[in-house]
């Protein structure tokens, strides 16, 4: 496994497209470049690929944060711990407390925020590459289908009737 990613590699990452190059050359679809139309699952993998990517970059990026927060937390509870066995009047313990508490209270909900504005951040940009794929996936369709009009002879191309022949 890699150190850097726990999930391991991605086994479609370095797909050798050669043998489907062949396996393709075999299929005659007229008017369709199988080759083009192979170069656009690559290029689907490729986005699929590099998704994943920012995500697992994104979730390493959330975790390194979230034990930052918890060493933070940590070491300010011990901190108040200390600041509390110094306190001799009962009134001050409580306000002490209070305020503790109050500081606690509004860190967690910043270290959420924060965290919550991460998450978000990364699932956008992975979502952004998938859907620039998706567009750019439709418009080769577009250009594929295109082709296949154009080579279609002019009689395939007529429209047919519900009648039968006589």
């Amino acid at each position: 496994m890699n150190a850097k990613n726990p999930f391991g590699q991605n086994p479609f990452a370095n797909f050798d497209f050669t043998d489907l190059s062949k396996w393709t050359e075999q299929i005659k679809v007229p008017g369709v470049d199988m080759q083009s139309v192979l170069e656009a699952q690559r290029k689907n993998l490729d986005a699929i690929a590099q998704a994943n990517k920012l995500t697992i970059e994104g979730a390493q990026a959330i975790a390194q944060r979230q034990a930052e927060v918890l060493q933070s937390a940590m070491k300010d509870f011990t901190g108040s711990l200390q600041e509390l066995t110094t306190v001799s009047a009962p009134q001050e313990t409580m306000v002490k407390q209070a305020d503790a508490a109050k500081t606690s209270f509004e860190t967690a909900i910043s270290n959420v925020r924060e965290l919550s504005e991460m998450a978000a951040k990364s699932n956008s940009d992975a979502l952004e590459l998938i859907n620039a794929r998706i567009s750019e996936g439709l418009d080769e369709m577009k250009t594929v289908m295109s082709s296949v009009a154009d080579a279609t002879p002019k009689a395939a191309k007529a429209p047919r009737s519900g009648k039968a022949a006589a």
